[in-house]
């Protein structure tokens, strides 16, 4: 068996395939899962006892593009690599784009080593601030316009008030609806006055757990009360530098999005908050050649009807909405704050329900501990 390796220096190999951070599994030639490590715990939502009393297949949809591959390797007898290959799991339905690397392992017994890469996080970090970069160019430009716009519109509202103080009671109703216009475009511009904020961010040293559970009453007392949650949180995760309340406001967005997602759709909601620590995910800011740890992970998935393809890859920008009357501003906002606290979201979705992903920062000191 695979799992007979000989240690060296003290060090199991098995050990070594666990620590590996990419999703890795080690299958016979009748597709039985006899090697799993924690990567692949994570990924297929199993532990390694319960991967590895089955066969790859009970994990994955029919049909699916990996079990496909892994016959060809089988017959064929060699080692194949596919790119972006969106795939998922039984336990997860959200569709995730991955490079697949196959290897057919020559033995007595043979077997074939999977490793599942996710598609280049740099990459999804760069094109996020870059598509921030010309968002901010055009709300600029829009900022020029703020204030020669909420000048005019005070002076409106304050006509209609003085207008529907001696109004008969049929005409003030038209002066009440020109007051709630012009907050409602007030209200719009202060929006769009966040993206040009250049303010330093006041940070505090908070615990995510607290900020998410403040987060989830909220919602349960509120907007999501059909909803149910489920919580799967690490306890070992360390506090973090952020704005507390910055961060309020981006979790509830989310959910509200899920929520409403899910009421559109009239099923039994669900939605799944999720904490996890990445080892290993270090990347340079675009200002800066300084490398941080975005290590600290926060999904939040629901089982609503998905995105909507025609908006997917623009979701982020302003004034982009699947909503009737929705502004299109939450997300980018959201998005905004984030990349505010160095951090990078990012969307998975399929029709079976979206999974939004949040990758926070964890700072280390000079000799490379997590602080």
């Amino acid at each position: 068996m695979v799992k007979k390796f000989t240690q060296k220096n003290n060090i199991s190999i098995d050990l070594l395939l666990r620590s590996i951070n990419h999703p890795l599994l080690f299958v016979d030639k009748e597709n039985n899962i006899v090697i799993s490590n924690n990567a692949a715990e994570i990924f297929f939502g199993a532990s390694s006892v319960i991967l590895e009393k089955n066969k790859i297949d009970a994990f994955l949809p029919f049909s699916s593009p990996l079990i496909n591959l892994i016959n060809q390797v089988q017959s064929k007898k060699i080692s194949i690599n596919e790119y972006s290959v969106k795939i998922n799991t039984i336990n997860n339905k959200v569709l995730k784009a991955l490079d697949i690397q196959t290897t057919y392992v020559e033995n007595n017994d043979p077997y074939i080593m999977i490793l599942l890469i996710e598609r280049d996080i740099a990459v999804k970090f760069d094109k996020q601030y870059l598509k921030m970069g010309s968002t901010k160019t055009i709300v600029g430009l829009s900022s020029l316009l703020a204030h020669e716009i909420k000048n005019p519109l005070s002076g409106i509202r304050g006509a209609a008030q003085l207008l529907g103080d001696n109004a008969k009671e049929e005409d003030s109703l038209l002066t009440d609806l020109i007051c709630d216009e012009t907050d409602r475009i007030t209200k719009l511009v202060d929006s769009m006055e966040v993206f040009t904020d250049e303010r330093t961010l006041k940070k505090e040293t908070i615990n995510i757990h607290s900020v998410l559970n403040k987060v989830k009453r909220i919602a349960e007392n509120g907007f999501s009360k059909d909803v149910k949650f489920i919580d799967i949180f690490d306890p070992s995760l360390p506090c973090i530098e952020a704005n507390k309340d910055q961060l309020i406001q981006v979790f509830l967005n989310l959910i509200k999005n899920s929520t409403e997602a899910i009421i559109k759709n009239n099923i039994s909601g669900e939605i799944i908050l999720r904490t996890a620590f990445l080892s290993g995910m270090r990347i340079a800011l675009p200002s800066s050649s300084e490398k941080i740890n975005i290590s600290l992970c926060v999904s939040i998935e629901d089982n609503g009807p998905g995105i909507p393809n025609s908006i997917i890859d623009n979701f982020y920008e302003p004034f982009v909405t699947n909503k009737t009357n929705g502004s299109g501003l939450g997300l980018a906002i959201a998005m905004k704050i984030i990349q505010d606290h160095d951090g990078i979201i990012e969307f998975n979705s399929s029709p079976s329900g979206t999974k939004v992903e949040i990758l926070l920062p964890i700072y280390t000191n000079t000799i490379g501990e997590v602080i």
